[in-house]
């Protein structure tokens, strides 16, 4: 709904009726649903949020009397001017604070808070954290650097959740929480220490939800953990000290357990709370393949990947299951099938030696299959009965082309289309030709032309000492190929005739330093950057290279095109430059990013899309140049803008997500400081496409609108995409 509710200030006006004594005047409509009807303006402000808040103040005074005692609680849109906002929102009874925020000292600006999100902010101090209002009841600290390790926040007497991770608070104990809490989040590695006093939380009589993920569990610990406790969340670096006695057998609440990487021994799990509805125990080598979960009859989701789960094993599971993920087993054999699980919806057995036998024994009402990279599912398994399937995830199986077709024609989201094995291993760079062929480029410098038609065979080669980190470049002839080449010392631009056996070398320019990043421009000419800075033409009709003032002060990392043929660079220096080609004028410096730019893309919009080492996508809007959306992603992102709107964005984590940007269009008004939205304040269906077992290091798009992906696993997977769908079935 806050998506939408920007668009308020479009409603027409709707003259006021003409009376004898006053003349006739216009009043917005949505002035008059706002402030006429107490009951319709609550359901109007109920829709809202802050940014639009911006907008309302400034359409009317009306309007910004009503703003101002509206108790907003908006932890979405960040406030990067404390004094302005409460001057603006005097009612405001919480929000998040940026953490480029400088200073929290006043404490006249957080009265009234009951939440307060300040993630990341060093403003925060122990003194700032002393003059919160005792009627604050959340708080969430993350990230924090300047809190020390006795901040106190025993003076909170409302507080019900507290989140303190990854900062130093609560290092030297556990004493200065008050009993109010029902939700804690630390991270503290000292409290619990084997050299230091057990971790109490004897006075912690409410609490319901520990997420623990960086400390020392022990027995003497774990027995103060109070009998109210629902949500157990030690998953990621917290290390157990168990001597086959430890047990939450006095947990009779306990309903979520995740103890990922931890070492968590059979006897804990036979000894764990028969209302048990979660457990994670991935990564979990302490559990023996015998375990048993039989007990465990409410159990509706278990994680159990990357353990020495069996065949046998899965006899134990409960009927009771929704969600398994068993991928990664390695013990798990190809005669391994599951008991009867009605309930069952999602399974995840990528990764693993499971084959026809398991997919027989599946339940007719599941609607979600990952099997990506099981060889052992041939031909042969029939997946008809699976009458509920709405996504099926099978790159690097066996299943028959026929039967994927027949679950798509259906609807089910089967995205994987055959896998091609590259030659050799490491896939660094990938150009679709206009007659559906690939050149890739590997890491040890050679580009090969393969036939996605033939099975991935290569039908030319020759083209060696390539920059592998460079995607080709396709003419617009769609026969002929530029590539940056690295002979030692020497670099080169250089244009390859493809249609020839071998490719032809056309064209060599020699450049002045590493070519990072390589595009065709409109009129036919080649734009590569330099590891200089610099950003350099080429005509491929005269060979010429023509030096231009365009640059940026680090590495150029990537280049893109618009319709229009305005050129975007991306840099090292964490810069989105935009070009004027023609006048060799820079038009818009874009920043936001805190790292090298990785990817540049242009979406069907037209808006542009930007990748960053930051681990964020930044969607820019063409018109004011102004971010307006940031999207999360992972480290070293690569990056393709689909014809449909969508935009791929692949991470080293071997995953490919999908994003349909068009939830996400630019606001008129956005927020007064920044000029963005966060993705938190958009409904953005995302798709994730698995079969990878390395990072994604490519993409490009065939001429027939399939996606196609090399990553460093030596593997080329082709994915056809249904187009989006508006009820987000496969968010």
């Amino acid at each position: 709904m806050a998506a939408a509710s920007h668009r308020w200030y479009t409603l027409r006006k709707r003259p006021r009726a003409a009376s004898p004594t006053m003349p006739t005047t216009e009043v917005p409509l949505l002035v008059q649903v706002v402030s006429g009807n107490p009951v319709t303006s609550a359901g109007v402000l109920l829709c809202l949020d802050t940014y639009d808040a911006t907008a309302l103040r400034r359409a009317h005074p009306v309007l910004a009397r009503t703003v101002a005692d509206v108790p907003w609680c908006d932890t979405a849109a960040a406030i990067n001017d404390v004094c302005r906002w409460r001057a603006a929102l005097p009612a405001a009874v919480g929000g998040r604070v940026s953490p480029k925020l400088l200073s929290l000292d006043d404490p006249a600006l957080l009265a009234r808070l009951m939440s307060l999100h300040a993630q990341g902010c060093d403003a925060v101090t122990d003194a700032v954290v002393q003059h919160l209002p005792p009627a604050l009841r959340h708080l969430t600290v993350q990230h924090c650097r300047n809190l020390a390790a006795v901040a106190s926040f025993t003076h909170l007497p409302a507080l019900t959740s507290l989140d303190c991770s990854a900062t130093k608070a609560l290092d030297e104990g556990l004493g200065r929480l008050p009993p109010s809490l029902q939700e804690l989040r630390m991270d503290s590695s000292m409290v619990g220490a084997p050299w230091m006093p057990a971790a109490s939380f004897c006075h912690l009589h409410a609490l319901r939800v520990l997420s623990w993920r960086k400390g020392y569990m022990s027995n003497a610990g774990v027995a103060t953990l109070p009998p109210t406790l629902e949500v157990l969340d030690i998953a990621y670096r917290c290390s157990w000290y168990v001597d086959g006695t430890m047990s939450l057998a006095h947990l009779p609440r306990l309903r979520i357990l995740r103890s990922r990487s931890s070492l968590i021994i059979d006897a804990m799990v036979a000894a764990l709370p028969v209302c048990l509805e979660e457990l994670d125990v991935a990564e979990c080598y302490s559990l023996t393949p015998a375990v048993s979960l039989s007990r465990l009859r409410a159990l509706r989701t278990l994680c159990a990947s990357d353990t020495r789960i069996v065949a046998t094993s899965l006899t134990s599971l409960p009927p009771s299951l929704v969600l398994l993920d068993v991928s990664r087993c390695k013990l798990l054999s190809p005669a391994a099938t599951l008991p009867d699980l009605p309930a069952l919806q999602e399974l995840d057995a990528s990764s693993t030696s499971v084959g026809n036998a398991l997919v027989a024994s599946l339940p007719p009402c599941l609607h979600t299959l990952h099997l990506t990279n099981c060889p052992n599912v041939t031909p042969a398994a029939d997946v008809r009965h699976l009458a509920a399937l709405r996504e099926l995830q099978c790159s690097g199986t066996d299943l028959p082309p026929t039967a994927v077709a027949a679950l798509r024609a259906r609807g089910c989201f089967a995205p994987a289309d055959p896998v091609l094995r590259a030659p050799s291993a490491d896939v660094e760079s990938l150009a679709a030709l206009a007659d559906g062929r690939l050149v890739t480029g590997y890491r040890d410098g050679e580009l090969q032309i393969l036939d996605p038609a033939c099975g991935g065979a290569v039908v030319a080669s020759g083209i060696r000492h390539a920059i592998a980190v460079v995607n080709p470049a396709v003419l617009p002839d769609g026969r002929r190929v530029a590539v940056a080449t690295s002979f030692g010392p020497i670099q080169r631009i250089e244009v390859w005739d493809t249609h020839t056996t071998p490719p032809t070398r056309r064209m060599s320019v020699a450049s002045e330093s590493g070519v990072r990043a390589l595009v065709v421009l409109s009129d036919g000419r080649l734009a590569f950057g330099c590891a200089s800075g610099r950003i350099r033409l080429v005509d491929t009709g005269t060979v010429c290279d023509a030096p231009t003032p365009m640059s940026h002060t680090a590495a150029v990392t990537a280049l893109v095109v618009f319709r229009d043929g305005t050129l975007a660079s991306g840099s090292d220096d964490a810069t989105v430059r935009v070009w004027n080609v023609g006048s060799a004028t820079c038009m818009a410096v874009l920043t936001g990013h805190s790292d090298r730019i990785a990817a540049l893309a242009v979406l069907a919009s037209g808006h542009l899309a930007s990748a960053s080492n930051d681990r964020t996508v930044r969607l820019w809007d063409a018109a004011t140049w102004t971010c307006y959306a940031v999207l999360s992603t992972n480290y070293r992102c690569v990056m393709v803008a689909l014809p449909d709107g969508r935009l791929a964005c692949s991470d080293p984590t071997s995953a490919i997500h999908v994003w349909d940007t068009h939830r996400c269009l630019p606001s008129c008004d956005g927020n007064a400081a920044t000029g963005q939205r966060s993705v938190a304040g958009h409904c953005v269906s995302k798709v994730e496409l698995k079969g990878h077992t390395d990072s994604v290091t490519t993409m490009a798009l065939l001429p027939d609108g399939r996606l196609v992906s090399g990553g460093a696993d030596g593997v080329i997977h082709m994915w056809c995409l249904p187009p989006p769908r508006a009820d987000d079935a496969y968010r």
